[in-house]
């Protein structure tokens, strides 16, 4: 399964910063569960994830996933 643009960008961050599950979550703003559910492609990144991303992850360019994410479900 696919991932969303977005996750796979948030998946890709946590790998670099070696970060587990619960930290990434904490800084997502999140539950882990709800980390969980979207890191495994249950759940889309909501409103929640996307303002986490915004507030502790300056490198990567929400607006240009979600475009992207938008262009893939066309």
């Amino acid at each position: 399964m696919k991932l969303h643009p977005l996750t796979q960008a948030i998946v890709d961050e946590q790998k670099r910063l070696q970060l587990n599950g619960p930290q990434m979550a904490t800084m997502l703003g999140v539950a882990e569960s709800t980390w969980s559910r979207v890191k495994r492609g249950i759940r889309q990144p909501g409103p929640k994830i996307v303002n986490g991303v915004l507030n502790s992850f300056h490198t990567i360019n929400v607006t240009k996933l979600l475009r992207e994410a938008a262009r893939e479900r066309r």
